[in-house]
């Protein structure tokens, strides 16, 4: 199955370059859209454990749309991070064991309610502060 499941990432990550590519060729403007969804598919193709969290993959676009290198850069996006449990921007950032960011205090609230296991459907991990 995992064998079936590389295969799969590794035409997906073709497919976007060479998508990518045509749209250089022609000189066809590339919407900064399309290009930050596809450097992130590529990129989740490259890592696919960062699955577990994608709200934290940002890309530098302009590497696509003015040095067209199909290598993605990714930095650290802090910016417009949303909490999971209140929908709106982390403030104080709490980020799990299972790479999961939360505003501190709604964690913390949740967790002394008796909540352990992360609230993130599908994760399931017991709640730990990352060190």
């Amino acid at each position: 199955m995992f064998e079936d499941l590389n295969g799969i990432l590794k035409s997906r990550k073709e497919r976007l370059e060479d998508l990518i590519n045509k749209l250089r060729k022609d000189k066809i403007e590339i919407d900064k859209e399309l290009a930050t969804n596809c450097l992130i598919h590529i990129e989740l193709a490259n890592n696919p454990t960062k699955l577990t969290n994608p709200e934290s993959i940002s890309v530098d676009v302009d590497v696509i749309i003015n040095d067209f290198n199909c290598e993605a850069s990714i930095i650290d996006d802090n910016t417009n991070q949303m909490c999971y449990l209140t929908q709106a921007p982390i403030k104080i950032k709490f980020i799990s064991n299972c790479g999961h960011t939360f505003e501190e205090s709604a964690i913390k609230d949740y967790m002394k309610h008796g909540n352990k296991n992360c609230p993130v459907i599908g994760c399931n991990r017991i709640l730990k502060k990352k060190e």
